[in-house]
């Protein structure tokens, strides 16, 4: 990975870079989830139905750029 990273050149860089981030926050993001499943039930809130539901919002590609 290393050797691979010192020879790229910078737009396989930005390409390296932009699919890191993007594992990032889909951990980060399922990790929320996690949470929310978790706690969730203590105070009475469906995970599922919140994730449907936000997922269902129209300007949800806008939420998550």
């Amino acid at each position: 990975m290393r050797r691979a990273v010192r020879e790229a050149d910078a737009t396989e860089k930005d390409a390296m870079e932009d699919w890191a981030f993007g594992i990032l926050e889909a951990l980060n993001a399922n990790q929320q989830l996690d949470m929310l499943r978790l706690l969730g039930p203590k105070y009475g809130i469906d995970a599922e139905n919140i994730t449907k539901m936000t997922l269902g919002l129209p300007n949800w590609a806008e939420l998550t750029a």
